[in-house]
């Protein structure tokens, strides 16, 4: 017996996409990819930060403090054979106003006793305890707690605080100076650690550059920060340089201290000694904090600032306006220029910058890149920005109609086709298993399951043309597609609309 499976039914077939799909699919993806908004090749990547880094770079001074201490411990005895300890500390800063204003964190330039620098001769002077053998390494925390209450810490005047000296250096030539030129400072107003960290201090120039200001109302959680400074860290393992590190980081959350009375950020940027001092900016280059401290024995990016606000107050209570000077506008502009890729706006924009201050380093290292870069491209044009959308509306437009002018030649062309009677893939109709009976199945009198006895069709008799009344010898009726029901001629085999195969007309069966 054989047995004849199901026949492959429209279902059952795995969809293909007619050439006018692929046609049209490809050329709409050619046509999007040419009618993209460019912009000129010769133009390198820039990011925001990048931007907020030149931005702030040439505002930012490197600070160096020197000090001397006498100390006098409990037992009434001047430590240090009866001369002052002396030391330096390194911190960082920004100018805030052309006419020589710098902020700092307050710790940097305190002379007190809570993390100033006389707890840090303190220190000396109990390290020295414990090296002469008079107190035992054990006894340091004790030996503390004595000392803050009772030794007598004092500058070379009777009564007064530990000597400073502050000299204030950029790390970049501006203003008419070289590089690394360093201007004594005095400190106008200082606040400990535990009163807000934060310091102004005074040099006497004019025009240098400065950093705006936040608010806080622009600050939020998890906005994207750069924390910059001169990490001394970094010094020790590499040449001694000048030159700013800008960590990036987040805003991590906002805090208080001192009983809610002091305001804090904390922020993700890896902060290390000697970047106290330097300002945390947003990605448009304004100053939302201080770097001022981090949390003690965290292995983790931990680190707080001070708020923007407490510098705002500092600077009001001294009637200082944060301004920019004319040199800072000359230079934001051509920087502008720089980062939108008009090289040679920011040619002669740095150039302006130049002509006001010769000597500004980073305005001359920026109009040598711009000029390059002009001289690669020396006409850029991007597509994409604010000044060329008229362009770009015209590319697409343009690619619009190409796009729907294939798009209707495609399927005309493919009707055409099938209507000149080109076959395509028959697709079967669907049809219910047969099942043979198999040579001598009838006269063994055994009928299979599911077999049944076939059934013959009705002769169907086909309609004579309209308008006639006889059959004329020959006539056939037009083949009439069983899916779309278009009219096809009498021999055709396929469907010239649709592409599936026909039906022929039923005629009487003969055995």
């Amino acid at each position: 017996m054989r047995v004849k499976g199901p026949r492959r039914t429209a279902t059952g077939r795995r969809p293909r996409a007619t050439p006018t799909v692929n046609a049209f699919v490809l050329l709409s993806v050619l046509l999007s990819v040419l009618f993209l908004p460019v912009q000129s090749g010769a133009q390198p990547a820039r990011t925001p930060e990048e931007r907020a880094a030149e931005l702030v770079q040439p505002a930012m001074v490197y600070i160096e403090t020197s000090w001397a201490a006498w100390v006098n411990d409990h037992d009434g005895d001047w430590l240090n054979d009866g001369y002052p300890y002396e030391w330096t500390t390194s911190c960082s800063g920004f100018v805030v106003n052309p006419s020589g204003y710098i902020v700092t964190a307050g710790h940097c330039v305190d002379a007190g006793l809570d993390h100033g620098a006389s707890w840090d001769a303190i220190l000396y002077g109990v390290d020295e305890w414990i090296e002469r053998g008079w107190a035992e390494p054990r006894d340091a925390d004790g030996l503390l707690d004595v000392a803050y209450g009772t030794w007598l810490i004092e500058g070379e005047g009777a009564g007064t605080p530990p000597d400073r000296t502050v000299f204030v250096a950029h790390g970049r030539a501006v203003s008419g100076l070289a590089a690394g030129t360093a201007w004594p400072a005095r400190v106008v107003e200082v606040l400990s650690l535990n009163q807000g960290d934060v310091a102004l201090l005074k040099v006497e120039e004019t025009d240098l550059p400065t950093i705006q200001l936040a608010t806080d109302a622009a600050i939020g959680i998890g906005a994207s920060v750069l924390s910059v400074g001169y990490p001394a860290s970094s010094d020790v393992v590499t040449d001694q340089t000048l030159e700013p590190t800008f960590k990036d980081g987040r805003i991590s959350s906002q805090r208080t201290r001192e009983g809610g009375l002091l305001p804090v950020y904390e922020v993700s940027s890896a902060l290390t000694g000697g970047m106290s001092g330097g300002p945390t900016v947003d990605l448009d280059g304004r100053v939302i904090g201080v770097n001022s401290f981090s949390a003690a024995g965290e292995v983790q990016q931990f680190n707080f600032l001070t708020p923007v606000s407490l510098v705002a107050e500092m600077l009001n209570r001294n009637g200082v306006s944060n301004e920019s000077g004319p040199i800072d506008e000359l230079y934001a502009t051509a920087l502008d220029a720089y980062f939108d890729g008009d090289y040679a706006a920011a040619v002669d924009g740095f150039a302006h910058v130049l002509d006001r201050v010769p000597s500004h380093q980073r305005a001359q290292e920026l109009r040598s890149r711009a000029a390059t870069l002009r001289d690669q491209d020396p006409a850029p044009v991007d597509v994409a920005g604010d000044d060329a959308w008229p362009w770009a509306l015209l590319a697409g437009v343009a690619g619009g109609l190409i796009v729907l002018a294939a798009a209707a030649w495609l399927v005309v062309r493919s009707r055409t086709r099938k209507r000149s009677g080109t076959p395509q893939e028959p697709v079967p109709a669907p049809s219910t298993p047969e099942v043979s009976t198999g040579p001598g199945a009838a006269e063994s009198g055994w009928t299979p399951p599911g077999w049944h006895e076939p059934t013959v069709p009705e002769p169907t008799v086909s309609e004579p043309p309209f308008g006639s009344t006889d059959t004329p010898a020959g006539w056939t009726a037009p083949r009439t597609c069983p899916y779309c029901a278009s009219e096809n001629e009498a021999t055709a085999r396929f469907c010239a609309d649709c592409g599936r195969p026909l039906v022929h007309p039923a005629s009487p069966t003969t055995t």
